[in-house]
């Protein structure tokens, strides 16, 4: 009979709402939802994240794409921030939901915030499927060679850059890619001469933009 009463007196009940300690978390005499209430804490109904729907890279902003949810911590945690709160962890990601835990006030509190997915290209598809592109291989000479050149060429761009486009002549191949730093490094790495030509296409931020046309004789 004594412990069944000090059970109940163990047990709050929320001034605010009625609510038992024994159905939901207290924080101090209010049950969590109401001091948060009255402390004015106001989470976002959702975390929204971009999703690529050709590659699946991740972005809370669309400057920067990610491989993984886990990457976008810093993101996220941008999204969370409000008054009162001192400190947000990020306990579990995932696309559909993600755990956080809050220093509140200087009261921990856990919650899961549903995610809301945008589905639309990455930059790097966004540029492909525009077709963009900063620098153009031309391979010319014998075909047997070009041929062993493109496929190692393909396979470091790849890697490093896209290709926006691979055409073949009867003369020679042409490799259009996204990047000339990726040009000018996979041409070094595979130790090919090229003359080198540039074209002005355009200018940005008053700075002059140039297509790169390698040149490789083989």
């Amino acid at each position: 009979m004594d412990s069944m009463k000090a059970d109940e007196l163990k047990t709050k009940i929320c001034p605010v709402c009625g609510r038992s300690s024994n159905k939901v978390e207290f924080i101090g005499f209010f049950c969590i939802d109401d001091y948060m209430s009255e402390k004015k804490l106001k989470l976002p109904k959702e975390i929204k994240i971009s999703v690529c729907k050709r590659c699946d890279k991740v972005a809370v902003r669309e400057t920067e794409w990610k491989e993984s949810i886990i990457q976008l911590k810093d993101g996220i945690t941008s999204q969370l921030k409000g008054p009162g709160i001192e400190e947000i962890r990020i306990l579990k990601t995932g696309l559909r939901e993600i755990e956080v835990e809050f220093l509140f006030w200087k009261s921990k509190i856990k919650r899961t915030v549903p995610v809301l997915q945008r589905r639309t290209l990455c930059d790097v598809h966004t540029k492909m499927a525009r077709g963009y592109y900063e620098a153009t291989i031309q391979l010319r000479g014998d075909f047997n060679r070009i041929e062993k050149a493109a496929r190692h060429l393909m396979e470091l761009l790849n890697k490093i850059s896209f290709v926006t486009a691979f055409n073949e002549f009867k003369y020679g191949v042409d490799i259009m890619v996204g990047s000339n730093e990726a040009v000018r490094k996979a041409v070094s790495k595979l130790g090919l001469k090229a003359v080198v030509t540039r074209k002005v296409w355009g200018a940005k931020a008053g700075e002059t933009i140039y297509r790169v046309t390698y040149l490789i004789k083989l």
